[in-house]
């Protein structure tokens, strides 16, 4: 199995002061999501900016390196909880655990707005181009399952019936179903992305143009959806820049 590669990031204000610094894979490094409520209200205030100390480390090698930083730099200075080298990365909840967490939520019934959300999201009628019909979503996979096409989900069927991907899915074209009729209305042409900017004055015709810039400028893995969600000011910043519309 291959093993995963670490970085170590540090979160700074727009002024270039260091407040907080941590370990991770992925994305961690520009998400906002379970930071502590100092960080937020520092972050809220003084803004962020990511900067990755190193890459491409085991995680034995990033707990080391986390805690000299933090060590240097003092926990009076920084947004840190703790002085690092701890985290639950790849941790096996025992069985003792799992059956805790099983008997909390046992008996425990979904409040009936939930599960009637989920029963219209999952029993809208589809059919495909070439005749045939189904009562749901679930009915769509299960016979593409039976039809040769043991990989089908749902999701990739949905995306179809909604337009996010025109053509055929698992050889069907596939639209949601209305009085019997095909629905048509998802299948449009895609949209041209907004222009979007940095509060640091770079400008692009898109989010993709931006993201291919990123890609190009130290961030390989960069994608839309976080320059998007910036935008629309659902997280502080994304890739280290903070982002809006044009």
């Amino acid at each position: 199995m291959k093993s995963r590669s670490f970085y170590v990031y540090a979160h700074k204000s727009h002024d270039g002061r260091v407040f907080y610094i941590g370990k991770g894979t992925g994305k961690r490094a520009w998400t906002t999501a379970r930071r502590s409520a100092r960080w937020q209200r520092h972050a809220e205030k003084h803004g962020l900016c990511v900067h990755i100390v190193q890459r491409n480390m085991p995680e034995p090698c990033a707990f080391t390196l986390e805690k000299i930083l933090i060590s240097q730099i003092g926990m009076k200075n920084l947004c840190n909880m703790t002085t690092g080298g701890e985290g639950t990365s790849g941790r096996v909840p025992s069985k003792e655990q799992r059956e805790k967490c099983r008997m909390k939520n046992k008996g425990k019934i979904p409040h009936q707005a939930t599960k009637a959300a989920a029963k219209k999201k999952n029993s809208k009628p589809v059919g495909t181009t070439c005749g045939l019909r189904f009562n749901s979503l679930t009915d769509a996979a299960r016979f593409v399952c039976i039809d040769g096409k043991i990989e089908a989900a749902k999701t990739s069927i949905s995306a179809c019936c909604r337009g996010k991907r025109v053509g055929r899915c698992y050889g069907y074209e596939f639209r949601y179903v209305i009085d019997g009729e095909l629905l048509d209305s998802g299948f449009q042409p895609k949209k041209v992305g907004k222009p979007v900017k940095t509060d640091c004055g770079l400008e692009f015709s898109s989010g993709s143009a931006a993201r291919d810039w990123l890609r190009s400028n130290g961030f390989p893995k960069a994608i839309n959806s976080n320059i998007t969600q910036c935008c629309k000011g659902r997280v502080m910043s994304a890739y280290g820049y903070k982002w809006s519309y044009k």
